[in-house]
């Protein structure tokens, strides 16, 4: 069975119209230009070299056999691969890989810099991406990955981010990613690895991942950040905001691995050791498999089955083994540490697109989105559209996997959209996690509460 981590998009995206790369038009900036509210871009296999822009209404782009057979090269010609400007939730890149991309021209009193070689989100920008490789990029100071300006608040999940390089810098923030100031992003099951940074001599800097700014949060689960090199003080994550790490390895990286006045780390392996609920220090033991470079070893590693215990964090089960973990995850049903563990790692095996799937798992009624999600305070609100009168359940969990609100909706709901209001006033700032129950079919998504 595929896990239903990505699925969270809004019917209107599903039944708009498709536009086809480059059947319908040459270029991919050509079809996003023309797609209205909602529409889809779906792009066929290929190499596609030029810069891509989001500047009008939410367009879905998605690749039709996913990142391995289909690749945006931004020439190197001083611009990132791909901007998003102001782009809402309904904004979804998915299974693209995205080389050569040497940032956005940003202009700092008194020098003018390159920001975001791979990616540039602009300020108050959320979309999300998904399923994508964002490799062989520059930047001259942050995020040669990815950059994220202020007060932006996108989802990144399945993806890997590596071999990215920031170049004689004073300061080089983040040639994984960089977030800047009152950014409340949400990485979930993102491999950051073997990122470079060159830094003048004497200088500082972060190298994996840097979330500055007073305000904000950044909150991470299941994700690998590994053998990142830098020459400055860390090559793990920095942050001045807030920042909530569950089930995540932190290992390899030159220099400290982690460091911030504000980190709460929990059920993850960290080198060199670090404090909190469930945290080990102890060898992960990568092996290189089928998925990559960071999978466990199934007989020797202590990440398998020391993640967070709650069932709402469990592994997928396998059907044919009750009680053990469906693969990638491996042992038991507790959480995996790692992208290969947790209930939404399954999407990690197939990086390819579908989009007949997203239609028929919308038409069935299994995605859903929650918005405002980072949420301040009042409520929040979740959207379905069910393919067929359906009973509805919706339950969230704290971070101990205690289940602190059930919405037993207690009756069946028509066909068509539907959206549901819940008061999380009284919850206090963290990281939740949100299963709506659709008859037998479940699905989840991270939900974070700023306060």
């Amino acid at each position: 069975m595929r896990y239903l981590s990505i699925l969270f998009l809004v019917c209107s995206v599903i039944f708009g119209a498709t536009l086809n790369v480059p059947a319908d038009y040459s270029l991919i900036q050509d079809a996003i230009d023309a797609a209205g509210w909602g529409d889809t871009v779906l792009v066929a296999p290929g190499t596609y070299t030029e810069n891509i822009s989001f500047v009008h209404d939410p367009v879905v782009l998605i690749s039709e056999e996913g990142p391995f057979l289909t690749c945006i090269d931004g020439k190197s010609e001083y611009a990132s691969v791909v901007v998003f400007d102001r782009q809402t939730p309904e904004t979804v890149m998915r299974g693209f890989r995205l080389i050569n991309g040497s940032g956005t021209l940003f202009y700092i009193h008194p020098h003018w810099h390159h920001f975001g070689g791979g990616i540039y989100n602009s300020i108050a920008s959320s979309p999300e991406i998904s399923h994508c490789i964002i490799e062989n990029n520059i930047a001259s100071d942050m995020g040669a990955g990815i950059f994220s300006g202020e007060s932006s608040s996108p989802y990144i999940h399945h993806c890997l981010i590596s071999n990215n390089t920031i170049s004689n810098s004073s300061f080089p923030a983040g040639a994984g990613v960089c977030f800047r100031y009152s950014a409340s992003p949400v990485l979930s099951y993102c491999v950051i690895s073997n990122n470079t940074t060159n830094s003048y001599p004497g200088a500082s800097g972060v190298t994996g991942v840097y979330s500055m700014g007073t305000y904000g949060c950044l909150t991470m689960i299941n994700c690998v950040v590994a053998d990142n090199i830098g020459e400055g003080d860390i090559s793990g994550l920095y942050s001045s905001t807030q920042v909530q790490i569950l089930n995540c390895i932190f290992w390899g990286n030159t220099n400290t691995q982690l460091g911030g006045p504000s980190l709460t780390v929990q059920y993850s392996d960290i080198e060199g050791a670090y404090p909190g609920l469930g945290n080990i220090d102890t060898d992960p033991v990568f092996i290189s498999g089928l998925l990559g470079d960071y999978q466990l070893n199934p007989v020797f590693s202590p990440c398998i089955d020391s993640g967070h215990p709650g069932p709402a964090y469990n592994d997928p089960e396998d059907p044919l083994n009750p009680g053990f973990a469906l693969w990638p995850a491996l042992g038991l049903l507790r959480n995996d540490m790692g992208v290969y563990g947790g209930p939404l790692c399954g999407e990690y095996i197939d990086p390819s697109t579908g989009i007949e799937e997203y239609a028929s798992l919308v038409q069935a009624g299994t995605a859903f989105r929650i918005s405002p999600n980072p949420v301040h305070t009042g409520c929040i609100s979740v959207g379905l559209f069910l393919g067929s009168y359906t009973e509805v359940d919706i339950s969230l969990f704290d971070i101990t996997g205690r289940n602190i609100k059930y919405i037993g909706l207690s009756r069946g709901f028509t066909t068509g959209d539907h959206t549901f209001s819940i008061d999380v006033t009284e919850l206090p700032t963290g990281v939740y996690f949100c299963l709506v129950t659709l008859d037998e079919l479940s699905s989840g998504q991270v939900l974070t509460i700023i306060n």
